[in-house]
C-alpha cells in the first residue's frame, strides 16, 4: 500500500527481481507531482508487473493510467474501509434551521479542495445563508486554511482536528 502512485518503485523492483508476486494499493494521485520522465518506464513496469494494482477511486486510476501510459488492465476499484456500522441508522443532530455541512478529509488542500470550500463559502450569496461547515481532519495546511478562513471572515467555519469515532 503506497500514499501516492509512484512512491513503491524500489519495493516492486526488488519483488520482481526475487520473482514474487506483488499487488500494489494505490491511495492517491495527482499530476502536481509527476516523476522526471526517466522514471516512468520503471514505473509502468512496477504497476504492470503488479498481479493487481487496487485504487480507491477512478479519477486516480485513469490519472495514472494517462501518466504512465498503460491500460493496466489487472487494475481494480476498491473503496477505503467506511469505518461507520453498516445498517444502523446514524443519530442526527437536532434540527436548528442551520444547514450543517462537514467535510472529512486530511487537511490537504491540493488534494481535498477545502480552499475552494472556503472561497465558495465567502461568496454573498453563501455569506447569507444560515449554514456552517465543519472540516474533519489534521494535515499540514490546517494553519493556512485557519488563515483563509480568518481572511474570509468565516465565523461559520470550524476545524474539528481528527476523531476515530467517526459515527459521533
Amino acid at each position: 500500500s503506497q500514499g501516492y502512485y509512484s512512491e513503491g518503485v524500489p519495493l516492486m523492483q526488488a519483488l520482481q527481481a526475487a520473482g514474487r508476486r506483488y499487488v500494489v494499493i494505490v491511495q492517491a494521485a495527482g499530476e502536481m507531482n509527476l516523476p522526471p520522465y526517466r522514471d516512468i518506464a520503471p514505473l509502468r513496469a512496477g504497476l504492470e508487473g503488479a498481479e493487481r494494482v487496487y485504487f480507491v477511486a477512478a479519477a486516480n486510476r485513469d490519472l495514472v493510467r494517462r501518466l504512465i501510459m498503460s491500460a493496466l488492465p489487472q487494475a481494480e476499484l476498491v473503496r477505503n474501509p467506511f469505518q461507520v456500522p453498516h445498517g444502523q441508522p446514524l443519530t442526527w443532530p437536532t434540527e436548528t434551521g442551520t444547514l450543517k455541512l462537514a467535510c472529512v478529509a486530511r487537511l490537504e488542500f491540493y488534494a481535498k479542495g477545502h480552499d475552494l470550500l472556503l472561497e465558495t463559502l465567502s461568496r454573498p450569496k453563501w455569506r447569507e445563508r444560515d449554514v456552517s461547515l465543519t472540516l474533519y481532519g489534521n494535515g499540514p495546511h490546517r494553519s493556512y486554511l485557519e488563515s483563509m478562513r480568518d481572511h474570509f471572515q468565516l465565523g461559520n467555519v470550524h476545524f474539528a482536528g481528527h476523531t476515530q469515532d467517526v459515527s459521533a
